[in-house]
């Protein structure tokens, strides 16, 4: 949980964001493969999911330009956890 709170506090993201996406991202974690994905990326595309739920309207580009990183990878991770979400109805 360090590591997602470093990592969307270097954004500026609100608290309740955060707090949201450590939630889901614990229970994403127990449930899909993390093999060849980097966990940050996962966390972003959680963060991603999490923004839209909230009508944050953040687009995965906007978060790739927060944090300097690409874009594709974000949306990787993102398509990762979509069909978890999706099943659970998260």
């Amino acid at each position: 949980f360090k590591k997602i709170e470093k990592l969307l506090l270097s954004g500026n993201v609100d608290k309740s964001l955060i707090e949201e996406t450590k939630r889901l991202y614990e229970k994403v974690i127990q449930s899909i493969n993390m093999q060849g994905r980097r966990s940050d990326f996962i966390i972003l595309g959680i963060f991603y999911y999490v923004c839209r739920k909230s009508q944050s309207a953040k687009t995965i580009k906007q978060i790739a330009l927060m944090f300097k990183l690409d874009e594709r990878e974000i949306k990787k991770g993102f398509n990762k956890i979509k069909e978890f979400l999706s099943y659970f109805r998260i």
